[in-house]
This record gives structure tokens, C-alpha cells and sequence, in this order.
């Protein structure tokens, strides 16, 4: 701003108004003396009672109440609004002086100053706006005012004694008659039981609880002896005791008024704590072995062998072997059949898990080569000239590891033969361009058939040569391809017509084995995918369960016939699935 318009903005300010009001007939006159300096033109203004902050604006106007009373008592200050304020007896003497606020239709503070009469009249400045200050009123706006009522420390709204004017630039604007503003009586302590929220002005009215009551007892509720609000108990020789109790719960256990015996874990009443729970502690589990000849340690108190009630983990249980296991040769593997264990347990029933051990060269060594829940598994990839020898160590979960291996069973895999154990196949159709389905001419149709997944005995999850296939390069012409993208086996080529992995049945019973399949075509149309199980080379397992994930979409894939999943491919490119 230019300093020629401070001075004219000084000049706005400091003047005289001669004011001609016309109140209820009668016409006074009142000499107002408005008096704002320059230097605080652009200061932001902070009452500290309140926290009402605004920054002065160049543009400004007043309301001059003829009187502002709160609960019928006219309001007290002395009448200064910053910056004068600042100097005066109010803000030297915080919260003893009532505070008049004037806020825009937002709620924003637009002016305060300290109640009291200048010149038989309350003033409150209104800032309005003025191209840097925004937030104020502006022209035609009316104010809304607020009182801080020091006595109380509440903020009221003020009914004004006349209607309150709208805004304008120098506007100065007598309120006639008497404004008011009223508290609301009641219990403004929060830490009171009665608390009234709309209180704004305390009566005496608040109440608290006694010690040990809260305040959902009734008002001048006390405690009895044992700290129960309202409740019963009273003092008796022993002393704090429950209604209706005799006063003699300072025995012991001997019935003697506060002597030292007391009653153990075992229900033994004596004064010597070294022998504390003796007569009852030891094994506790009737599936112990001590169980079977009554010698778990316990007595009664008259010494006779008792079952124990407090158990020191003592206990040992013999965890029986498992038996008749069976080994039986098939093509790179042996497949393992076994008998759970024989037991009677009536404490535990949660079940066995097996280590499968095994000698690779006739040596008697065993070592742990497999871990299973099941009483059935396979151990392949084996060599049909070496002889195998099999020992299972049952494990109880709870119980632990028998003492004892299964007896041994042997035999010698059979020789692989090179084919799946089983297969399926994936074979790629697209009507190119929508034309077969409109012309019914086959010579739209594009294929891609042979594409195969599966499992071998002797095959791998890394590149075999006798069963990965390569994937041929697409002829000349429009075309459709499927296979199975490995560049991750680093061989001459990534992409193949055929991927076939380890057979492992037990794997495959608990865990996820997943194909990934890539399907390209340089054309656009409706597409086929077709999954056929070839069950001349053997079954899919009933436990196993496949899907084709597309899309985020899951379909089910029958083990025994032909799935056919349909989608579109728009000739840009390649969509990927899984199974």
C-alpha cells in the first residue's frame, strides 16, 4: 500500500461522527471519538480470554450498543478494543472484564473489544473486507455478537436490542435499547456426577461420589469396611466380615483364631510349608506308564498310594511303533503302506505324524529322507538296480517319538519308463475375425493341439530333455499358439509344448504345483482353451483338485473329461493363464 494511503486510511479513522439517532421518537446525539492507529493497521488482534483473534483491516465499521447486560446486569470493562486494549486496566487484569465479539456468518472473529461505556455507549469494531484481508464481512453483512462473561467463563450469544445493520465502509451504527445475553444455570464442574453440558453458569448444584462410590450410586452414597459402595459387611473381632457371617473368619484351617495353619494344595492343614503339596504331586495323566502298576508317587494322609491331583511333569509315556509296513515297487519308486500305532489313550487323541527312513546301500544305516502325516506315501526318484530298505519312526504330537522303529521292508523300484503317470491335454482355438460363427466356413478356424501337462516318475521340475518338449515357431499366416514359458531353466529355448514335473504324490496332497501358460495370436477373435485328461496314460488322483486361473477367475477342471474355458483375445498381443 502507498503511503498516501495510510495517511487518507489515518484520516478515515481519526475522526469525529456527529451521529443523529432517532431511538423510540426522540432524537439524541452523540459525539463519538473512533480512534484507530496506523501503526496498527495490519496487526493481528488476540483477546487472551477468548483466544478471538482478527487481523485489522483497512476497511472497518462500528456498533454502538446503548447497553449489553448478561443475566440482567449491564456488562463491565472499560470499553477499550485494540489496540488501545492493549494498554488497559482489562488486559493488565485478565478474566475480570467482559469481552463483546463480532463474528462474520463462518464464525470467524471480525472484532472484539472489552464491555464497558465510552460516551454512554459499548463499541465494537467490525473489520470488513478490504483485498488482503478476505475472511471479513462484507458490504451489507450483518455481525454476530458474542460476550465472554468473565464472572462465569462462558461465552454467550448477545440478543441484540435492535436489528443489527449490515456492513459498510465507515458504517457507524447505534443498536438501540438494551442487548442481553443470559447463562444457563447448573453444574458446570466436568468432574462432578451431574454435569449439565448446556450449563453455562454454576449454581452449587454439582455432586461427587465418596470414597469407594461412584456416581452410579445415589448422592451421599458411603462404603462399608470392605470398600463396597452401599454394601453390608461390617467389622467383627476378625475384623472387616460379610453380612450375616459370624465374625469368626480369622480361624485357621484348625479352627484357632488367627493361627498359622493353613490348608496346601493337597488339602493338608498344618503350619509347615516344606511339605506343601508331598501327598498329591506327581504324574497326573492316566496315559502314564505309572498308571498301569498304581506307582505315580502320591498318598494319602493316612499313606496309602492315591492318584495325584498336581502334576510335577513327571509323567512318561510309551509311545508304541508303528506296524506292518509294506514297501511295494513301481516305475523310479516305492510306494509305502504302514499301520498307525496300537494305543488306549484316553487324555490325548490328537494323532501321529512319521519320519520314513531309509537304507540307499546296505549298510543297515538308516536316515530320516521324508516327513508325512499320512499312513500311505511314496519315496521316488530312484534307481531300478539298488535295493531299498524302509524303517518308519512314529511320532505322537503331544507324546513325543516311540522308542521303537517299525519293523523294516524292502524292495527294488522298477525301471522307469519314460512316460507321464499321467497327462492332459491343452489344445488353443480361435475363430479369427468372428467369421466361422457368421459363415460356418472351418477354414476361420485356427488351431494349436499339442500341448501337454502332466506328472513322470522320472521327470523334474528344471528342463528334461525326455519330456520338455520346445514349442515350434508358428507357421506363415495367421496363427494361434500355446506353451509353457521356462526362461528361468536357461536353455536354448523358453518356450515349450510340453512340461511334465516330478511325481510326488505326498507333495501334491498338501501343496500348490502350478503350470503357467501363454497364449498368442497375431488375430482377433472368440478363443477356446480346452484341457483333456489322457487316461490312457493312468488316473488323476481323486485327492487332487486343478483349476485354470484367468483373470483373476477360477474354474474347476475335471480330472476325467474335457474343461473348455472361452474368452476373446483382441489380435494385440497375449493373455496368460495358470493351472
Amino acid at each position: 500500500m502507498k503511503n498516501n494511503d495510510n495517511n487518507q486510511n489515518f484520516k478515515n479513522y481519526k475522526q469525529l461522527f456527529n451521529m443523529k439517532l432517532n431511538w423510540r421518537g426522540k432524537m439524541k446525539y452523540f459525539l463519538i471519538l473512533t480512534t484507530t492507529m496506523v501503526t496498527g493497521l495490519f496487526a493481528q488482534n488476540v483477546n487472551p480470554e477468548t483466544n478471538w483473534t482478527y487481523d485489522q483491516s483497512t476497511s472497518q465499521a462500528f456498533y454502538y450498543l446503548e447497553d449489553l447486560t448478561i443475566d440482567g446486569i449491564s456488562a463491565d470493562g472499560d470499553g477499550l478494543a485494540p489496540p488501545e486494549a492493549l494498554n488497559g486496566t482489562c488486559y493488565a487484569n485478565l478474566n475480570t472484564c467482559d469481552v463483546i465479539g463480532a463474528f462474520n456468518a463462518n464464525g470467524d472473529c471480525v472484532g472484539w473489544a472489552y464491555a464497558g461505556f465510552i460516551q454512554s455507549v459499548m463499541t465494537i469494531p467490525l473489520s470488513g473486507q478490504d483485498g488482503t484481508v478476505t475472511q471479513y464481512l462484507e458490504n451489507g453483512e450483518s455481525a454476530e455478537l458474542r460476550v465472554y462473561d468473565a464472572a462465569n467463563g462462558s461465552i454467550l450469544s448477545v440478543t441484540p436490542g435492535d436489528v443489527l445493520p449490515g456492513w459498510s465502509f465507515n458504517g457507524a451504527f447505534t443498536i438501540s435499547g438494551t442487548s442481553y445475553a443470559n447463562n444457563t444455570p447448573g453444574c458446570t464442574d466436568a468432574s462432578s456426577c451431574n454435569q449439565d453440558p448446556g450449563a453455562t453458569a454454576d449454581d452449587g448444584s454439582c455432586w461427587y461420589p465418596n470414597t469407594d462410590c461412584s456416581c452410579s450410586d445415589a448422592p451421599g452414597s458411603i462404603a462399608d469396611c470392605a470398600g463396597v459402595c452401599n454394601g453390608t459387611s461390617w467389622v467383627s473381632d476378625c475384623g472387616c466380615v460379610a453380612s450375616g457371617n459370624s465374625g469368626d473368619g480369622c480361624d485357621d484351617c484348625n479352627g484357632i483364631p488367627n493361627g498359622n495353619n493353613l490348608l496346601d494344595v493337597c488339602n493338608v492343614c498344618d503350619a509347615d510349608s516344606s511339605n506343601d503339596g508331598v501327598t498329591c504331586t506327581g504324574c497326573t495323566n492316566s496315559d502314564a506308564d505309572c498308571f498301569a502298576d498304581n506307582s505315580c508317587g502320591c498318598t494319602d494322609t493316612a499313606g496309602n498310594t492315591a492318584d495325584c491331583t498336581q502334576d510335577d511333569g513327571s509323567c512318561l509315556v510309551t509311545v508304541n511303533p508303528a506296524t506292518n509296513l509294506t514297501a511295494t515297487a513301481q516305475a523310479a519308486k516305492i510306494e509305502l503302506m504302514w499301520d498307525a500305532p496300537l494305543d488306549s489313550y484316553s487324555e490325548s487323541l490328537v494323532g501321529y505324524e512319521y519320519d520314513i527312513y531309509m537304507d540307499d546301500n546296505g549298510d543297515g544305516v538308516f536316515d530320516s529322507v521324508k516327513h508325512t502325516t499320512q499312513i500311505q506315501d511314496f519315496v521316488g526318484q530312484l534307481d531300478s538296480s539298488t535295493e531299498y530298505c524302509f524303517q518308519i519312526l512314529a511320532i505322537h504330537k503331544l507324546y513325543g517319538e516311540s522308542n521303537t522303529m517299525s519293523n523294516p521292508a524292502c524292495s527294488t523300484p522298477l525301471e522307469a519308463t519314460g512316460e507321464p503317470s499321467w497327462r492332459i491335454q491343452v489344445s488353443a482355438e480361435i475363430d479369427s475375425y468372428d467369421q466361422f460363427q457368421f459363415q460356418g466356413n472351418p477354414d476361420w478356424l485356427l488351431y494349436d493341439t499339442q500341448n501337454f501337462l502332466g506328472v513322470a516318475t522320472d521327470a523334474t521340475y528344471g528342463y528334461d530333455p525326455g519330456h520338455d518338449a520346445p514349442d515350434p515357431p508358428a507357421g506363415p499366416g495367421n496363427y494361434i499358439k500355446l506353451f509353457f514359458d521356462h526362461p528361468e531353466w536357461d536353455v536354448w529355448v523358453t518356450h515349450f509344448t510340453e512340461d511334465i514335473v516330478y511325481e510326488d504324490h505326498a507333495f501334491f496332497s498338501s501343496n500348490l504345483t502350478q503350470w503357467n501358460i501363454r497364449i498368442q495370436s497375431d488375430v482377433p477373435g472368440s478363443t477356446t482353451i480346452r484341457f483333456i485328461p489322457e487316461l490312457n496314460f493312468g488316473t488323476i488322483p481323486s485327492n487332487y483338485e486343478l483349476y485354470a486361473e484367468l483373470n483373476g477367475n477360477y474354474y474347476r477342471l475335471s480330472r476325467t473329461v474335457e474343461t473348455a474355458i472361452e474368452f476373446y483375445m483382441d489380435g494385440g498381443g497375449q493373455q496368460d493363464m495358470a493351472v
